[in-house]
């Protein structure tokens, strides 16, 4: 018996290794893994830098063409230059409560126009296009969406206070 109980001893020691071993490899994937998860994330709002959100244009045939953006963007905000729009879609993203049309995503082809159509889109609220509510944004990752729209209940509160200046100083990649 004392010899079968050495061997079992001998058998968890060496088990026991093993599983240390496993837990460290372990540790160290979860932390490449993560670094590479924070790189994905900073490359994937560096490429929706030049990026714009439309929300409110209906969806009919073509709405959503490059030539149709532009023009839309000239008609709402009073551009007296065109902006290159590289390409523009419908968002993926299932439909909107309300039956609301899918949000147009443009990409412009310098980081100029960007800033030059969002703060003309900011100064220039509420914007309306044919008699229609439009809104423009940035296009942000569904991370940075997440972020933001956390702070969207305290946006709220800070709001009603006289004298209160608040906002959101960083957000990543963009």
């Amino acid at each position: 018996m004392k010899a079968n109980i050495k061997e079992v001893e001998g058998g968890l020691s060496t088990w026991s290794d093993k599983v240390a071993a496993l837990q460290t490899a372990a540790t160290d994937l979860k932390a490449e893994m993560t670094g590479l998860r924070e790189k994905c994330e900073e490359m994937e709002g560096r490429m929706r830098r030049c990026n714009i959100r439309i929300m409110g244009v209906s969806e009919t045939n073509g709405s959503s063409s490059t030539a149709s953006v532009l023009k839309l963007l000239k008609e709402a905000l009073q551009l007296d230059k065109d902006v290159l729009v590289d390409h523009s879609h419908r968002s993926l993203a299932p439909k909107r409560h309300g039956g609301k049309p899918h949000a147009i995503v443009a990409k412009l082809h310098y980081y100029q126009y960007c800033v030059e159509v969002l703060s003309r889109a900011r100064a220039q609220a509420p914007l309306r296009v044919k008699g229609q509510p439009i809104a423009i944004f940035p296009d942000y990752t569904a991370s940075d969406a997440k972020a933001r729209a956390a702070f969207t209940e305290v946006s709220k509160l800070l709001c009603n206070q006289q004298g209160v200046r608040y906002g959101i100083l960083f957000h990543s990649a963009s």
